[in-house]
């Protein structure tokens, strides 16, 4: 029982680390299952702002790779309109240029038009624009995902790109900038979450000509990530500039910037040009961001607080009610005996019963072959080994079922075990041998039967065992506290929506903690069970009667009774599964004694009678379940032979730009 228990929790902790760390994963959208073989070690966007609103973008993109091959880079080149229709944005195709470097060394410069065609055999760059084709033959193309406003360039290097190369790619994006009569606008996804790991992320905007007070004049905004530094530089660069170490999960560089509009060109045939101020649209929206981010703020920290008061709360309660259920009805009643060894029978009651208390409500094999063994014993059941060598290989020994003898004072399931086997078995005859019962199994029909008869017979142990009153009756008491159970499985959703709808990544550690507890805290409850006083006093004394058999060799001031004592001793330790072991110490002691004879004399306690007899009813049950098998696999193996032609059944301000990469 506590094997399975054991075994029962080991399991529960398992499935929720598995489940809870699969879950923190998938949400972090880590490179594991994405691009798991190329990572951006360091990224820099120098993008230029136009007095016309277009936009200058360089790109420069370090890229890690193992046994790589092509790298793209698909571009969304789409703004946000701001609710006007015609305010566009689109990609200058004729700007565009790659470049590509390996270990500082130059392979491509500004290369404008599509090379390589199709052909694996050589390089290519390649852009979708040109309708050109990849190494593997297949049209140039952005994911769907981003819609039609993207475009994609793709270098494929027949040498491969590992271990590290270099892309830089130069493109103009206009009417970028959205441009009111107080204001111009630029509100872009400057570096999208591409799903690798990007680190060493730089972002400089260049500002138009220009005298703005940085403190009164800019307006900046940044959208996607959580931990960036900004520098503005009005003085000298006229750049601002954003640095982040490393993008995370679902992380981002998203800008929103404004400034005074006086500085680029407005007019009436211009699509991005809005004939209206700007400055309260602008900032209304960021306010609508602003109060959007301290709404999921304050549900992220509401959630936070009462995840953790609910997780310490039953953790608690949990801790205290096991605690609770062990002390009352888990633990094992004090025992008035303490020895180590017993060397008489604790009880009077036959081995399979002992086998029921010892092992916690259990029964085995060995409880029934033991049961045969003390019929046999009993003589209800005679041995006759004539006409067979003890030391062959397989002697097929013969039962005889004394059915003259009174067997009023058996045990209902002793009597079911001589009618199993004298009147089904052996189809009502006195008389049955080993070949015959391996002769019976080879049926599919008696197998079957065999194993209903054993679940019978460990049935009807079960309810003589019960008689004894071995057990408390804890259950019930015992299987409470489902409320607490309840509140931690509240607790892990609550934790489990944390991860996916907040990014709450260490929730998945409580979660997991809280899960596991819960199951836990189930499969203990349900497998409570407790001796009785009585049941704990015959249980400790049957443990020290078992340790004796296992040691009474060590005992030189142990007088060694007679056989008939031995038979009835190596009835019990065959229930306890020790029978060999102790026969061959008994072996040993009775030669020491010089009483050979009187060992050898006795058919039940020889080595090859007592060990073989048993290893073939053990067998039986081996070859039942083996005919079974067979009989299946034959079924299915002609099953699925069948005609026909077969088969099988069965926060963000929604800016430009963004777009990702790809490795193969």
């Amino acid at each position: 029982m506590k094997r399975k228990l054991i075994f029962g929790i080991a399991m529960s902790i398992i499935g929720s680390a598995l489940f809870c760390g699969l879950t923190a994963l998938v949400n972090a959208g880590d490179s594991l299952f994405n691009n798991q073989d190329l990572s951006i070690s360091r990224f820099k966007v120098e993008a230029e702002l136009l007095t016309n609103g277009d936009m200058n973008v360089v790109e420069t993109i370090d890229a890690d790779s193992v046994g790589q091959h092509m790298f793209a880079r698909d571009i969304v080149y789409s703004k946000n309109n701001n609710g006007h229709d015609t305010n566009t944005s689109q990609l200058d195709f004729n700007s565009f240029s790659v470049s590509v470097y390996q270990n500082n060394i130059a392979l491509y410069e500004n290369v404008t038009t599509s090379f390589g065609n199709g052909n694996k055999y050589s390089d290519i760059i390649g852009f979708s624009w040109e309708h050109q084709y990849d190494e593997l033959g297949e049209r140039i193309t952005c994911p769907s995902e981003y819609g039609k406003s993207c475009a994609t360039a793709l270098i494929y290097l027949k040498n491969g790109t590992s271990p590290k190369t270099t892309y830089v790619f130069s493109y103009t994006i206009k009417n970028a900038m959205t441009i009111y009569n107080d204001y111009a606008e630029i509100n872009w996804d400057f570096v999208p979450n591409m799903g690798v790991n990007i680190d060493n992320i730089d972002v400089e905007i260049k500002l138009p000509q220009n005298n703005f007070d940085a403190e009164k004049d800019i307006y900046f905004y940044g959208h996607g990530v959580s931990d960036a530094s900004v520098n503005i530089d009005l003085n000298n660069t006229q750049k601002i500039a954003v640095s982040v170490d490393r993008l995370r999960g679902q992380e981002e560089v998203e800008i929103r910037l404004f400034f005074p509009s006086n500085v680029v060109q407005k007019g009436l045939n211009q699509s991005n040009y809005i004939n209206e101020n700007g400055y309260d649209y602008l900032i209304n929206e960021e306010q609508k961001i602003l109060d959007t981010e301290q709404s999921f703020y304050n549900r992220r920290i509401a959630l936070i607080i009462s995840s953790l008061i609910i997780f310490g709360l039953t953790i608690a309660l949990l801790i205290f009610k096991i605690v609770y259920i062990y002390q009352n009805y888990d633990k094992e009643h004090k025992s008035d005996f303490d020895a180590k060894y017993y060397r008489e029978l604790p009880a009077s009651y036959p081995p399979a019963e002992m086998g029921y208390l010892y092992r916690f409500k259990e029964v085995t094999m060995d409880d029934m072959n033991a049961t045969l063994m003390d019929l046999i014993r009993r003589k209800y059941i005679k041995i006759d080994y004539s006409g067979t060598v003890l030391t062959e290989n397989k002697p097929n020994y013969k039962m005889i079922y004394d059915r003259d003898k009174d067997t009023s004072s058996l045990k209902s399931y002793e009597k079911f075990l001589l009618s199993w086997y004298f009147d089904s078995i052996s189809g009502g005859k006195d008389t049955l041998t080993l070949n015959e019962i391996d002769n019976y199994l080879k049926s599919e029909s008696n197998a079957i039967e065999y194993q209903k008869k054993n679940n019978e017979w460990i049935l009807l142990v079960t309810k003589e065992s019960e008689k004894n009153d071995f057990f408390d009756n804890v259950g019930k008491k015992a299987n409470s506290g489902y409320f607490f159970v309840g509140l931690g499985f509240l607790d892990f959703f609550l934790l489990l929506f944390g991860v996916i709808a907040f990014s709450i990544t260490w929730f998945s550690l409580l979660a997991f903690v809280i899960l596991s507890l819960s199951i836990s805290y189930v499969i203990y409850v349900r497998q409570v069970k407790r001796r009785s006083k009585q049941g704990n006093e015959d249980f400790v004394r049957w443990r020290a009667f078992k340790n004796f058999l296992e040691d009474f060799s060590h005992f030189e001031d142990y007088p060694v009774p007679g056989v008939e004592v031995w038979e009835h001793y190596l009835v019990y330790a065959t229930s306890f599964g020790i029978a060999d072991l102790v026969e061959k110490q008994l072996r040993t002691r009775f030669n020491e004694l010089h009483r050979e004879q009187e060992f050898n004399d006795c058919p039940i306690l020889f080595y090859s009678y007592h060990s073989y007899f048993r290893m073939r009813i053990y067998s039986n049950f081996s070859l039942s379940k083996n005919t079974i098998q067979v009989a299946n696999a034959k079924r299915m193996a002609s099953s699925s032979h069948v005609g026909g032609r077969g088969g099988f059944g069965g926060g963000s301000s929604f800016g430009g730009g963004g777009g990702g990469v790809r490795g193969r």
